[in-house]
């Protein structure tokens, strides 16, 4: 009953007689003595209204809390713990640190074999990423790919999530081998995983990312054998979560190891990285950040180890071949060739680019040649990246809903911490009552269930290094004190006196002049949220009011579940003729 309370929402369906975007016929129909709306192509051409604001509009077909389908109209169910690698070639970004803002899709992409990277953004573990690798191990001469030691260095995939998300972890799926009749791949043999925020290198105005380093794990994989680690679990805590154990092999609490990925029957494995704040995040000073889990756009997973075609020594003589042979093709490695010296010695034979080593052993008199040496070939294949995300982020571009910001005065852009990148900011002037500047409010353009807020502050390299002084920010579910009469973003300054404001800074974060946190988050009992207020407030009045001293706001993002509490829907005119 709970959860029904929560998620409950009310949907209002009304005429507006000022709409005009579409023809009359193109929203309804006319049947008998009744208004029929009952086509996707009727609601298309619907509209959602701002209910505050007379000028912020969006048509229904554009606003992200609505679902068009044949049976009709439906609100977003606004979700908790999303891995937001799956959707991520579904979003577009000016890509501005790269490509000098062209507009940029999210997705996979890799330095060999770039053709299969977006296999491991789309779902199915039966696709997968792999280096280009030749068909045979004899091809390798004339079409080498990547699968040699030079080309090892090439076998890099890069997750872009097309917008900074706050994530918990990283998880990599890999085949686990032989399953029944057929082999289904292996995973890699050692990985660095490294993330970026967007943040540009060099600092502060390079065209480069800047990556840390999360983890570097060698995967150990024994077909069979498995250790306990880091592991993530959707039934925790109702959102999921990423708990790590050292149990079960692991040498120290945390370790990340293979893991048998539930519900494949052992054919599936995976390690599971636990995110981390990639600035600072430390408001007690004592080393540790405050807070799990970190804001993220791009992952870079680099394969560091691998046996190539000599994954695993089959044997020597007429017994290996016969098991050389029965392996699956894919599996077929090095056959090495040797000739017997005089001495009685074994010497491989070489391929070099007038004969291969083959030709060479073939050319041998039979009492020259020594025995076949037979190799298994490795494998190595990525099923899947998946980043678990806290959920959907209710404050990114609400535009689409017909919500909208404005800074006091109109002088900054504070839609510009709610688009989805690192490298774009609203410049926060330290607030002082007697400036119309400092002060910017953001409208949801609904109101949502919301028990955490997220905070991104983009480091420069003047005033504060880009952190607040003290952050204020209030929220409002949009209970109004006085009436209000608002037009356009301009009136968004009535705000501030004619709607309920709480405040969500608890009081460890009030004072960041020594800390200087730039990502912290607040976390409260799930409430009702449509408008923020945010400053940035300098309890000693220091730097009150001045010029130069900025906090740079990159980021700020809302989760909770469920639907919005309510929407509505405005149709164009309705002409009512008589037969």
């Amino acid at each position: 009953m709970k959860r029904l309370l929560i998620w409950g929402m009310s949907l209002a369906v009304v005429s507006l007689p000022n709409f005009s975007m579409a023809q009359n016929g193109d929203a309804y129909r006319l049947l008998g003595n009744s208004i029929r709306v009952d086509r996707v192509s009727h609601w298309e051409n619907w509209n959602y209204q701002n209910d505050l604001v007379a000028s912020l509009n969006v048509p229904i077909n554009k606003a992200d809390i609505f679902q068009v389908e044949a049976g009709g109209l439906r609100p977003v169910f606004f979700r908790r713990n999303l891995n937001v690698a799956l959707g991520a070639n579904n979003f577009t970004y000016p890509d501005l640190v790269r490509a000098g803002g062209d507009l940029t899709i999210g997705g996979a992409t890799a330095r060999s074999n770039a053709a299969l990277a977006n296999n491991v953004l789309d779902g199915d573990l039966s696709t997968y990423w792999e280096p280009k690798t030749p068909s045979d191990y004899a091809s390798r001469l004339d079409d080498p790919g990547d699968f040699n030691l030079d080309g090892l260095g090439e076998w890099e995939l890069e997750v872009d999530l097309a917008r900074v998300v706050y994530g918990d972890s990283l998880t990599i799926i890999f085949p686990a081998g032989q399953f029944e009749d057929e082999y289904l791949g292996q995973p890699v043999k050692s990985l660095v995983l490294f993330a970026s925020m967007g943040e540009r290198f060099p600092f502060p105005l390079g065209n480069n990312l800047k990556f840390s380093l999360i983890n570097q794990v060698s995967t150990g994989f024994v077909a069979g054998k498995l250790a306990q680690g880091c592991v993530r679990d959707e039934s925790a805590d109702f959102a999921g979560a990423t708990s790590c154990s050292g149990g079960g092999g692991g040498e120290t609490d945390g370790q990340v190891v293979l893991v048998p990925v539930s519900g494949t029957d052992g054919r599936y494995v995976q390690m599971t990285f636990p995110l981390k704040p990639l600035d600072r995040a430390d408001w007690d000073l004592d080393g540790l950040a405050d807070i799990t889990g970190g804001f993220v756009q791009y992952l870079r997973i680099k394969v560091t180890d691998s046996d190539l075609w000599r994954d695993s020594f089959l044997g020597a003589g007429e017994e290996a071949r016969i098991a050389y042979e029965a392996l699956p093709e894919v599996r077929r490695g090095a056959l090495v060739y040797q000739r017997q010296t005089a001495g009685g010695l074994l010497v491989d034979l070489q391929d070099d680019v007038v004969q291969a080593a083959k030709e060479k052993y073939q050319a041998l008199p039979e009492g020259r040649r020594g025995p076949i040496l037979y190799y298994v070939k490795e494998v190595p294949r990525i099923s899947e990246i998946q980043v678990w995300a806290r959920g959907d982020n209710y404050a990114l571009e609400p535009e689409k809903r017909g919500g909208a910001s404005y800074e006091n005065g109109g002088l900054g852009a504070p839609n510009l911490a709610t688009d989805g990148l690192y490298d774009s900011e609203w410049q926060a002037n330290t607030w002082s009552p007697v400036y119309l500047k400092g002060t910017a409010w953001y409208d949801l353009g609904a109101v949502f269930w919301v028990d955490n807020i997220s905070v991104l502050n983009k480091r420069i390299n003047q005033s504060h290094q880009g952190a607040f002084l003290g952050p204020g920010i209030l929220v409002s579910d949009g209970t109004l004190l006085k009436p209000l009469s608002m037009d356009d973003r301009d009136d968004f300054p009535q705000l501030e006196e004619g709607l309920k404001w709480d405040n969500i800074i608890s009081n460890e974060h009030i004072d960041n002049h020594t800390p200087v946190v730039r990502i912290f988050q607040e976390n409260f009992p799930r409430r009702k949220i449509r408008f923020l207020q945010i400053r940035d407030i300098d309890i000693t009045g220091n730097q009150s009011g001045r010029y130069g001293a900025l906090a740079t706001l990159a980021e700020i993002q809302l989760h909770g579940e469920g639907y919005p509490v309510s929407v509505w829907a405005y149709s164009p005119p309705i002409s009512l003729t008589d037969s």
